[in-house]
């Protein structure tokens, strides 16, 4: 099993500073991406879907790519995040059929993170499909608090910058 290379401390600094690492990088190969249709108010560039990475057969995602683009597509355009990572067993592990995506959405939080996280998960269920709806762990957090666990460098967030997908 292929797992991410553990980031040094300058790749930690650099991703405090909200600068990808090494190992979020790999879909800068001229990867095939999703562009959203609207950028958020403000931003110079409209968020990506690294689709690539994603399709990417060392990382396990790539089993459930199919079915989880449509999902970040709806929160690329509604929601207008600045960063998805992908954490847990789709991301490095060995997930199973009763394993669940986890994310980690960085995004401003108009209200609560429950209000947000509900409205994600409503505009989800509307989406047209042909399988059951994906089951989700997410975590919203703001830029601000986002950078502010980066900078410190410890703990969950450490491992999440450590091994964690960067999708969009």
């Amino acid at each position: 099993m292929f797992r991410a290379p553990h980031a040094q401390p300058q790749e930690l600094a650099s991703a405090a500073q909200g600068i990808p690492t090494t190992n979020q990088t790999l879909p800068a190969l001229g990867a095939p991406t999703i562009q959203a249709s609207a950028a958020p108010a403000g931003s110079a560039m409209a968020p990506v879907i690294r689709e690539q990475l994603l399709r990417d057969s060392r990382y396990p995602i790539h089993r459930i790519a199919d079915r989880l683009i449509p999902y970040l597509r709806v929160l690329v355009e509604q929601f207008h995040p600045q960063r998805v990572i992908l954490f847990g067993s789709y991301a490095y592990g060995q997930p199973d059929q009763d394993s669940d995506v986890d994310l980690i959405i960085v995004t401003e939080v108009a209200e609560s993170a429950l209000q947000e996280k509900i409205k994600i998960r409503k505009a989800w269920r509307k989406m047209p499909r042909r399988e059951p709806l994906l089951p989700f762990d997410l975590i919203l957090v703001s830029p601000q608090r986002h950078q502010e666990r980066l900078a410190r460098a410890a703990g969950f967030y450490d491992e999440i910058v450590r091994k964690g997908l960067v999708l969009v």
